[in-house]
């Protein structure tokens, strides 16, 4: 690998930081990046229904890492049309970019949902003589087909797959979360040697490295013996939260389980109508990462899920999966996915989507595990995401597909 200095740019319209809220990939990327010498800086939007504060100026750093924020219209709902036009606009205005403080790039990674931004990054690559990698976090407009209902032909969905098109056939590779993706993505004209899969990641560097001086303040009424399940993220109807819900219903008289959902989400409202009669079912809003990361160690086992859909099939790579990961807890993982990780990793107990028989049971089993049961799934999984998804490893990789 070249010692050679390189500037990269992240466009990923909602990247977020610590300060800031979700999600953190490309900030973690580019603080490894640092590490090592280079420059690297990104390009988002202002924007986001994933933030908890919205950012005040154009140009920022944070925590080391440069900022522009795109100035981009508010909407109300992570599926509407005011997020679409939030996409348009800001596919738009970075045509017009001109921000001296991001140098000139070596490499433009532009990361989905929106493949809009692909426009302007391949006007880029010919001015600047650089590469341009497409990242697929989330395949649209395929997630609208097959979760939002639309038809194959809905203007929309014709609109977004022509970029979408365009993103496979003309980026220098095609980067995936998904293990699974690889043959739609040929489908859509991408020649097969552009596939590289790059799963989510966590800081190893931090993983033992606790701030002692958090003050809990949980305030819930929870005994020094009681068994938690605990989610943490978004809380969105995708994540499958109401089965959850369900479980605790089915628990209720075991007083010493107890569920804990920290997050916001357009759900929440909901979830907390469907358990306002339960005893056993708490909600603590967002933190900050290093926090949340924190509030996950005094969980007993993580719960995380996904609705039954056939999206799945390419696979899932969950920021929230890893978190658990690193904060070696046992894990529920009720999806049915192209992958296993939970498996793979044998940290936990893998259950179908949506069976709430299943869910409650796993957890009494769970339950009746000892403490260092218990601790040997969570030091399996901990292992396995600091082998397979520490951000030094995907940073190599990502030099090296740039270097080849």
């Amino acid at each position: 690998m070249t010692s050679q200095i390189k500037n990269i740019w992240f466009v990923s319209q909602y990247a977020g930081a610590p300060t800031i809220g979700m999600q953190y990939r490309q900030f973690l990327f580019c603080t490894e990046l640092q590490k090592r010498g280079h420059r690297a800086s990104i390009i988002s939007s202002k924007f986001s229904h994933l933030y908890n504060q919205l950012p005040e100026k154009t140009e920022q750093t944070i925590e080391g890492v440069y900022y522009h924020w795109v100035d981009t219209p508010k909407y109300k709902k992570s599926i509407s049309i005011g997020r679409f036009w939030n996409m348009l606009v800001f596919a738009f205005k970075i045509l017009f970019l001109n921000d001296k403080n991001l140098g000139v790039p070596d490499l433009i990674v532009v990361s989905s949902p929106s493949m809009l931004p692909i426009v302007a990054a391949l006007r880029w690559r010919k001015k600047f003589r650089c590469k341009v990698f497409f990242e697929v976090r989330d395949i649209w407009p395929l997630t609208l087909q097959e979760l939002g209902g639309l038809s194959a032909f809905h203007p929309l969905v014709l609109f977004m797959r022509y970029f979408e098109k365009m993103a496979y056939k003309k980026s220098d590779l095609v980067l995936s979360l998904l293990p699974n993706s690889k043959d739609h993505f040929e489908d859509g004209g991408m020649s097969s040697n552009k596939f590289r899969y790059l799963p989510n990641g966590v800081e190893a560097d931090k993983v033992n490295s606790p701030n002692e001086n958090w003050n809990w303040n949980w305030d819930l009424p929870l005994k020094e013996n009681d068994f938690v399940i605990g989610y943490g993220g978004s809380i969105g109807k995708a994540n499958a939260l109401h089965y959850l819900i369900d479980a605790a219903r089915k628990l209720q008289t075991h007083d010493n389980i107890h569920f804990v959902i920290v997050g916001k989400g357009d759900e929440l409202s909901n979830l907390k109508s469907q358990s306002s009669d339960l005893k056993n079912v708490h909600f603590l809003p967002p933190m900050e990462k290093s926090k949340f990361l924190l509030t996950i160690e005094k969980f007993n086992l993580c719960y995380i899920g996904l609705e039954r859909e056939p999206l799945f099939r390419f696979g899932v790579s969950p920021n929230k999966l890893f978190d658990y990961m690193m904060a070696k807890r046992p894990i529920l993982f009720s999806i049915d996915s192209g992958n296993k990780p939970v498996d793979e990793a044998q940290c936990g107990w893998s259950v179908p989507s949506g069976d709430v028989n299943a869910i409650t049971q796993a957890i009494l089993e769970a339950k009746q595990q000892s403490k260092e049961q218990l601790n040997v799934l969570g030091n399996n999984g901990y292992n396995y995401v600091i082998k397979n998804h520490s951000y030094t490893i995907l940073c190599d990789q990502l030099l090296s597909w740039l270097n080849e």
